[in-house]
């Protein structure tokens, strides 16, 4: 067994990599699994509102990554052939991380939209397999609402603004206008900053540029315990609903 430090997350540092390789630090059973730990990572830990990041490891197709303190868990079924100490080959299920960064920026469009021009604020948001939900404060979005949100995102991804992070210090991150509370504890907080227009802490991974989203649609909107829920879908979700008529 090799120390634990703080994992390499190259789904931050590299977010373009597919592929690598990593060293095996530890490798715990756990019933009919095994969760394998790495000295750096390209996979996205579960965490946010986000899924994980899915692929293999050595060969090996991963159930699940979740973060466990300082180390990453990469989950794989029965006893893999490779021990610590080996290097292994990480390969990203790369249209699963393309996706799940195309909702999770979508979200943050649709949520600085609301909380701009309406001072709507985001109470909750859930990415799910078919479309995303976000649950917002006010009591009903009617259709004239949502087509001007519509095409308020549609501006955003025609002229292509950016999606920047900013990793910082916590002394540093709160000198940003962000539109929500910074989390405590971390020694590091990453902004992601909608060229100009939005700010706030995620976690999450993202695209470059709203053009990466290429569509955005908000499927529908009903009341939910006081308050609204928005069902949308972005990227590649959303031409594929367009296609079919919703």
């Amino acid at each position: 067994m090799f120390p634990v430090h703080e994992v390499v997350k190259l789904f931050y540092d590299d977010p373009a990599a597919a592929s690598g390789e990593a060293l095996v630090l530890e490798i715990r059973e756990s019933g009919q699994f095994s969760d394998v730990i790495l000295d750096r990572t390209i996979f996205y830990p579960e965490g946010g509102g986000q899924p994980c990041d899915l692929g293999s490891l050595g060969g090996i197709v991963l159930t699940q990554v979740v973060e466990d303190g300082q180390a990453i868990l990469h989950r794989v079924e029965g006893r893999p052939s490779f021990k610590a100490g080996d290097r292994v080959a990480m390969v990203l299920d790369a249209a699963r991380r393309r996706d799940h960064s195309q909702q999770h920026s979508g979200q943050h469009l649709l949520s600085a939209i609301l909380e701009r021009e309406y001072g709507i604020h985001t109470l909750g948001f859930h990415l799910g397999q078919t479309y995303s939900t976000i649950d917002i404060s006010c009591p009903s979005m009617d259709a004239d609402m949502i087509a001007r949100v519509e095409k308020i995102a549609e501006f955003f991804i025609a002229e292509d603004h950016g999606f920047r992070v900013h990793a910082c210090p916590p002394e540093d991150a709160s000198s940003f206008p962000i539109r929500k509370r910074l989390p405590l504890g971390e020694s590091v907080i990453r902004i992601v900053e909608i060229d100009g227009y939005d700010w706030v802490a995620c976690c999450g991974t993202h695209v470059a540029s709203a053009a990466a989203l290429r569509l955005f649609a908000i499927l529908s909107a009903e009341k939910y315990k006081g308050n609204t829920r928005v069902y949308f879908v972005a990227g590649d979700r959303a031409v594929a609903a367009m296609a079919r008529g919703f």
